[in-house]
């Protein structure tokens, strides 16, 4: 087998094996059994012009992801911890760092989407389009599977199986580390000064991390301006009985519907759940990366401080109302 091959072989083997629940290694990466080139590419960029990959990162740590704006969990979640962890770094280290996303959803995310999507998360954060065609031969390329579109429903709305890693190309053109979706904020910090093989600060130097913020009846988050957004409620019942989530709503959003992330076939897919099971004792809690609840349609742009009302129907329970905080995607990130 040629060695490109064998690189791309390797990548879609880790997307398969690293993304099925096993514990990271200590910094979150995953090492890649075979060095992967920096292939090159051409897609368009939000300002409208043809954007050659390796021309244009040359030289500087690259850290490549495919997803779509519409993801209300996983891609916002990747791109918050990124940026926080190159907002640490000084200035001059920070212009030796490209992070490039390459949309999935051509459809939906236009130039303009698309920009004003990255503009919340780093202004320096390239955004790539293309057609269809283009993006899955782009995926192949790099040895993952091509991202999996869903037919719309009757309102229009669709969800995307995607990989769910970030590729770290070093400054030798050459990736031999990528990162699951699970990596922590506090983690990209130290990744990225080792990559770029920064010192570490000065131990009397180094902040205190921030601790995770409490959120005991849950949370939302929304992209600024998005118009789909996430909640992670922490459902209670006071049953002995096992109860059932059997719809929701709320009047910040067109619709409301369970989705769990799952893992299939090297993707990171968001199935519907119209009938979720409430264990009695144990709270469920629903996280980032895990089961949500997707806010479709918002019908105003969600700030942090906001609080979003969603209306929960039980079997058993009957209707209950909660009030969750909107939070920013830096908190979500946090550990």
């Amino acid at each position: 087998m040629p060695a490109t091959l064998r690189s791309s072989a390797a990548l879609l083997a880790l997307a398969l094996s690293a993304c099925v629940g096993e514990p990271l290694p200590a910094g979150g990466g995953m090492e890649l059994p075979t060095a992967l080139p920096k292939h090159d590419f051409t897609l368009t960029a939000t300002d409208g012009r043809p954007w050659r990959f390796r021309e244009a990162t040359a030289g500087r740590l690259t850290f490549l992801f495919f997803g779509y704006t519409s993801c209300p969990d996983v891609c916002p979640v990747q791109m918050a911890g990124l940026a926080a962890a190159v907002r640490e770094l000084a200035p001059e280290d920070q212009r030796r760092v490209a992070v490039v996303f390459v949309t999935t959803d051509p459809a939906r995310d236009s130039a303009a989407v698309l920009r004003a999507w990255l503009d919340q998360f780093n202004r320096d954060f390239v955004g790539l389009t293309g057609t269809e065609a283009e993006l899955d031969s782009v995926q192949r390329l790099f040895g993952l599977a091509p991202a999996v579109r869903e037919t719309p429903g009757p309102d229009g709305a669709y969800l995307v199986g995607h990989a769910a890693q970030v590729i770290a190309f070093g400054v030798d053109d050459t990736a031999r580390t990528a990162y699951p979706f699970g990596q922590r904020q506090t983690d990209w910090a130290p990744e990225l000064r080792r990559l770029l093989q920064v010192p570490e600060p000065p131990a009397a130097a180094v902040p205190l991390a921030p601790a995770r913020v409490a959120f005991p009846e849950g949370f939302a988050v929304a992209p600024l301006g998005g118009r789909t957004g996430a909640a992670y409620p922490v459902i209670r019942s006071s049953l002995a009985l096992v109860d059932t989530l059997v719809a929701a709503s709320s009047p910040a959003a067109e619709s409301v519907h369970v989705h769990r992330t799952e893992r299939v076939d090297g993707l990171l897919v968001m199935r519907r759940e119209d009938a979720l099971p409430i264990p009695p004792g144990t709270p469920l809690r629903m996280e980032p990366g895990g089961t949500h609840l997707m806010l479709g349609g918002l019908v105003r742009p969600l700030q942090p401080g906001d609080t979003v009302e969603i209306r929960l129907q039980f079997r058993l329970h009957g209707a209950r109302t909660l009030r969750l905080p909107v939070r920013a995607y830096s908190d979500v990130a946090a550990p």
